[in-house]
């Protein structure tokens, strides 16, 4: 039986779950990388499928993917590959977040502005915010994985730490976009 899912962003995370689910890891781990290499916020399913079942080659596999991929940019524009990654962890609130809301509900950011493609926060402590979300988030994604362990580990308990997991990567950031919603639903 053949599974055709659209390469959209959540197009190759949910074909990795597809493939991790019919016991195929070695796919299924080079599904998550490729996934991560087109959007970043796959990577986040790491720690989960880590638990649920890993071999040497798969690991491997996405690994591979990530160096293959990666290594070119870093070699030919070894600064932009840089500020890539970095730019995303500098960014500030974003209008849009839970904390961003909390601030303007109490009045404490100084200004709105443009910047780094959205609309952010700025001043009243919305760069602590914006770094305590960003922890907070880290956390709960650990979280889920420790639950997930503790968890039977079940096909089911796969898909429910699997959905909290993009639902926590979504939800609990520093930058939350409509898009992100479109990477929630599948996995729900």
């Amino acid at each position: 039986m053949s599974v055709s899912v659209p390469m959209k962003p959540a197009g190759r995370p949910v074909a990795s779950l597809i493939a991790l689910t019919r016991g195929r890891t070695t796919a299924a781990y080079v599904l998550l990388g490729l996934g991560a290499v087109v959007k970043t916020w796959p990577i986040v399913l790491l720690p989960v499928y880590l638990v649920y079942r890993r071999t040497r080659r798969a690991i491997g596999g996405f690994v591979t993917v990530l160096v293959l991929v990666l290594l070119p940019f870093a070699i030919v524009a070894t600064v932009g590959a840089y500020n890539t990654f970095r730019g995303q962890l500098d960014r500030h609130l974003q209008l849009e977040t839970l904390g961003s809301s909390v601030l303007l509900l109490l009045g404490l950011p100084s200004h709105t502005g443009f910047d780094a493609g959205s609309w952010n926060v700025f001043g009243g402590g919305a760069d602590h915010v914006g770094q305590l979300q960003s922890a907070l988030q880290v956390g709960l994604i650990g979280l889920v994985a420790w639950v997930f362990a503790r968890s039977r580990r079940s096909r089911e308990d796969l898909l429910v730490a699997v959905l909290a997991t993009v639902a926590v990567f979504a939800f609990a950031g520093k930058v939350l976009s409509p898009q992100y919603l479109l990477w929630v639903a599948p996995f729900a």
